[in-house]
């Protein structure tokens, strides 16, 4: 600190690193965690039904929307508050794209109305839906984030 006398409350502001507000760190906790969980269980229902990935598709699921989403939630609760929402949305927005084009536009394999009607058919096409809802919670959170941290940077840089 310099020498300029401030009110205790500006001096503790100045001195701590960007805040992340207090609600969407728990927020994007649950979002990364129910993330993580549902795709875990999808991946299961891949392998009960025979859903093979290739090689791209698969290494793309390990490290977007597997890994990406957990990085960008640890980078929330450094020093890098801005990098982790933005690794966070692009492997949110990147999961969602994926998963819409596999899930319920491209007619393959992966497409959830094209399954064997067996007992992983269900949980298969419920995990689906249930990815892309919380890959766009995620998304529009890490958006909402990166933009309010972007305005407490400007507002200091005053």
């Amino acid at each position: 600190m310099n020498s300029v006398r401030a009110p205790r409350d500006q001096a503790i502001v100045a001195e701590s690193p960007q805040l992340v507000p207090r609600t969407f760190v728990p927020a994007a906790a649950l979002v990364v965690l129910t993330h993580t969980v549902v795709m875990l269980v999808h991946g299961a229902a891949h392998m009960r039904l025979n859903v093979e990935l290739s090689a791209w598709a698969d290494l793309y699921v390990l490290c977007i929307i597997g890994t990406g989403p957990i990085a960008g939630f640890f980078l929330l609760r450094s020093r890098r508050q801005r990098t982790g929402a933005t690794i966070l949305f692009a492997t949110m927005i990147g999961a969602l794209l994926f998963g819409l084009w596999n899930h319920f536009i491209a007619h393959g394999p992966d497409h959830i109305m094209h399954l064997q009607a067996v007992a992983w058919r269900l949980p298969f096409q419920a995990t689906a839906v249930l990815l892309a809802v919380s890959e766009l919670a995620g998304a529009i959170g890490a958006l909402m984030l990166r933009y309010s941290l972007t305005r407490q940077t400007k507002a200091r840089n005053r």
